[in-house]
């Protein structure tokens, strides 16, 4: 499965708030949605002035991502949060 690297950008965005980790994040995944999907359970919570679907993991504009050819993570397994280590994405 494929190591994508999210990275964080424009950190002054309010919607930021929904996040509890703003650093770069390694995400096994099958595609860069899932990755996404994975960082945005993994790392959000609940702000009543931000709906779910603007939460920085998912906004382009955010949030780079990019397919990691080569990495010292293992590529088997299931979608998973690599790093930072401790948290957990429910896919």
């Amino acid at each position: 499965m494929p190591i994508w690297r999210l990275t964080p950008h424009d950190l002054t965005s309010p919607c930021w708030a929904a996040s509890q980790h703003t650093s770069m994040a390694i995400i096994r995944a099958a595609t860069e949605r899932e990755a996404r999907q994975a960082a945005m359970q993994g790392f959000g919570r609940e702000v009543s002035e931000i709906p779910w679907h603007a939460n920085p993991w998912r906004q382009l504009t955010l949030v780079s991502c990019e397919r990691l050819e080569q990495s010292e993570y293992p590529d088997t397994g299931p979608t998973a949060i690599l790093e930072p280590p401790g948290y957990t994405c429910w896919l």
